[in-house]
């Protein structure tokens, strides 16, 4: 689980702070949002590109998470067919890519359109910085998926030992890397920053 008890330690329980269900402290007295549409870090144009990840080589691109959310919802959309076996993955990274939030799967087969995905159990997301990681998880060919259309410029690839914001990393047979390395990407002459929908518990 990630670090959730943010800036204090679980062992401190004096200020804002309550232990839930999930057993994760948090803060109350925030403003929790119902429902997130997170933008690429990235400059962007609001226009969408569809990408084609494989199992091979997936997608990578950091985003804002603008207000916390207790996310139990993960939409994203099929802008184009693939076949019907294809089954799509995603997951979501800590901003130094040392923790996995979420890593979901959706046999989406030949579907267009939104597509959800329930988070379970629900992630608490505080406001910050991710990465969000898709590719073909198993099958022949993945869905064209909506893909901020950014602009591919000198800032995306960080220098010596600072973080890449967009790119794309080698993968074997559609599995996640358990870490990422924000660090190792490689730099794609389009867009790879996926456009997702977060919706939250009350």
């Amino acid at each position: 689980m990630p670090n959730l008890w943010y800036p204090k330690s679980a062992s401190d329980r004096s200020g804002p702070m309550w232990e839930s269900s999930l057993g994760a402290f948090r803060y109350t007295g925030i403003e929790k949002a119902r429902v997130l549409f997170p933008r690429a870090i990235t400059p962007e144009t609001g226009a969408l590109a569809a990408q084609i990840p494989s199992a091979i080589e997936a997608n990578v691109g950091a985003v804002v998470i603008e207000c916390a959310i207790e996310a139990n919802v993960f939409s994203y959309n099929a802008s184009g067919a693939g076949t019907a076996n294809a089954v799509t993955r995603f997951v979501l990274f800590s901003v130094d890519g040392a923790t996995q939030l979420f890593n979901l799967t959706d046999a989406v087969g030949a579907a267009t359109g939104v597509r959800t995905i329930t988070i379970s159990p629900v992630v608490f997301l505080f406001p910050g910085i991710y990465y969000i990681f898709d590719c073909l998880s198993s099958g022949t060919t993945a869905p064209g998926m909506s893909h901020w259309t950014t602009t591919n410029n000198p800032f995306i690839t960080g220098g010596t030992g600072e973080p890449d914001l967009e790119g794309v990393l080698t993968i074997t047979g559609g599995a996640a890397p358990t870490t990422l390395d924000p660090t190792a990407l490689t730099t794609p002459a389009t867009s790879r920053t996926l456009c997702f929908r977060l919706d939250g518990t009350d």
